[in-house]
């Protein structure tokens, strides 16, 4: 790389990052060289030498210091590509990431989060005897049907670690199809309520009815009809 003369290169650096609204240090001006394997050294701007090993490599899952979480998607040049789970990818220098976050364990795993194993499951917050397996509240069985474990104890301990958002789609699909849902504030199943069309099924009963009930009692009969269809209804909602 020909080398820059780095008076001349902060001489329009300065005035753009102040633009930009950022305050401008030394630091300012070396972080953002290094986001682009840069340095100055002897009074001259050249590409960093690349020795810096990552911290991290890909597959792993990290915690930032305000306990967000991202899987690392690739890794190159100085940069991490990460993976959050709204499907964002934002990428990052080693010299950012590798300060602040940690690799993941079990032990960050909270209570509802959906986590993977051989497959995806809904973590109950138990972690077996204390060594570390995981318990769960539903999951994906190796036979690829949903589940609910018969007793509260570990469900797998094999390679734990958070759900991608498809491995979590995939769980919360499985769920619906077998009639549950997930409600995240109490923590718990639910069955899915049928929903019913009470005033299609009182226009077919009352089509149905014999020639002289519809004539001589139709609206009365419908109308206990309905009511009494309300009634189951609200009694299977609770």
């Amino acid at each position: 790389m020909a080398k820059i003369d780095i008076d001349k290169f902060v001489s329009s650096f300065i005035p753009a990052l102040e633009r930009a609204g950022f305050s401008v240090t030394a630091g300012t001006i070396r972080n953002a060289l290094k986001a682009q394997g840069l340095e100055c050294k002897d009074g001259k701007l050249q590409e960093i030498a690349d020795t810096q090993e990552p911290k991290f490599k890909v597959g792993d899952w990290i915690v930032f210091k305000n306990d967000s979480i991202y899987y690392v998607n690739k890794v190159f040049e100085h940069t991490y590509e990460l993976i959050i789970n709204n499907g964002d990818r934002p990428k990052i220098p080693f010299y950012i990431i590798d300060k602040v976050s940690r690799l993941w364990t079990i032990q960050d795993a909270k209570d509802g989060d959906v986590l993977m194993a051989n497959a995806p499951f809904i973590f109950n917050g138990n972690l077996d005897g204390g060594i570390g397996c995981p318990g769960a509240y539903c999951a994906i069985n190796t036979l690829g049907n949903f589940q609910i474990p018969n007793k509260p104890t570990h469900w797998t301990g094999h390679n734990t670690c958070p759900a991608t958002k498809e491995q979590r789609d995939l769980l919360f699909q499985k769920m619906h199809e077998a009639g549950y849902e997930w409600d995240e504030k109490e923590l718990k199943l639910e069955k899915i309520k049928p929903e019913v069309d009470i005033d299609a099924m009182v226009k077919e009963y009352r089509n149905n009815l014999p020639l002289g009930d519809y004539q001589s009692y139709g609206d009365a009969l419908a109308e206990a009809f309905k009511q009494g269809l309300e009634n189951m209804y609200n009694l299977m909602k609770k």
